[in-house]
């Protein structure tokens, strides 16, 4: 299965290029705020809701877009590299901030009182650590030890990017 990227990015250019419009006349960092402000949410959290469903190549195609509005602000060529830009600025680039996010989230999932969204934390880490996809039959709690017994078959084996 595989999700449009292209509504995100129309929409991404868009608010960018009404940023840039109605800012003609601000430094450089102001725009780049605005950016970050306006623009980068559209492009993170489309992608974050269906995050599972991304190819390396979209997830490419979206941080070109990023890396490009970094070229129309600081005036570079298309050839040019942001990635030494950006770490001056103290930024990061989209495969960057996507992965910081997923981790965090991740380690929010972890740390949760509630053991069953623990226990799906865990599953998830194991097909993503794995490459494989469960089914899981049952969850029980044990009586003896009370902790979280998980019945699980691996289904197929998938590509966890």
């Amino acid at each position: 299965m595989s999700c449009d990227i292209n509504h995100a990015i129309r929409k991404f250019y868009a608010s960018a290029n009404s940023v840039f419009s109605y800012a003609a006349s601000v430094s450089e960092i102001t725009k780049l705020y605005l950016l970050e402000s306006y623009c980068l949410p559209i492009l993170t959290y489309e992608v974050m809701l269906w995050r599972v469903f991304h190819s390396k190549k979209q997830i490419g195609n979206l941080n070109t877009c990023w890396n490009n509005a970094y070229r129309k602000i600081f005036r570079m060529k298309k050839w040019e590299s942001v990635r030494e830009l950006q770490s001056l600025c103290g930024r990061y680039d989209l495969k960057t901030i996507f992965e910081t996010r997923r981790r965090k989230f991740m380690c929010q999932l972890y740390d949760s009182s509630n053991s069953f969204i623990k226990l799906g934390c865990v599953t998830l880490f194991i097909c993503c650590i794995s490459g494989a996809s469960l089914f899981v039959h049952s969850v029980c709690l044990c009586p003896i030890c009370c902790t979280l017994v998980v019945h699980c078959t691996v289904v197929a084996a998938v590509v966890c990017e």
